[in-house]
């Protein structure tokens, strides 16, 4: 678990686990915090994740490729399906079906 020192003024959190949430939440109380994607509460910095997906598809076909394939390993969470439609969305508008794995 990551340990707080006082030799910083702000923080971008992350957390992964419940426990480092409940540490990051308890730091907030004192230093200003940012928090990545869903977790904690205050000021929250979060992803245009379809945007991603569709960035991700630009490079590719930008590179003259046509034979595209997502692979997702957590295709049950949102962000990984928003990620896919913004891939696939962009290689459909490019002619291409991009074939999706898990």
């Amino acid at each position: 678990l990551w340990r707080a020192s006082a030799d910083f003024d702000g923080v971008i959190a992350w957390p992964d686990e419940p426990a480092e949430a409940a540490a990051f939440a308890a730091l907030a109380a004192s230093v200003p915090t940012v928090w990545m994607g869903h977790a904690g509460q205050g000021e929250r910095v979060g992803f245009a994740n379809e945007a991603i997906g569709a960035q991700a598809a630009e490079y590719l076909l930008g590179r003259g490729l046509r034979a595209l394939a997502f692979y997702g390993e957590r295709l049950d969470r949102g962000y990984a399906r928003e990620r896919a439609a913004g891939f696939r969305a962009r290689a459909a508008a490019a002619g291409v079906t991009a074939a999706l794995h898990d």
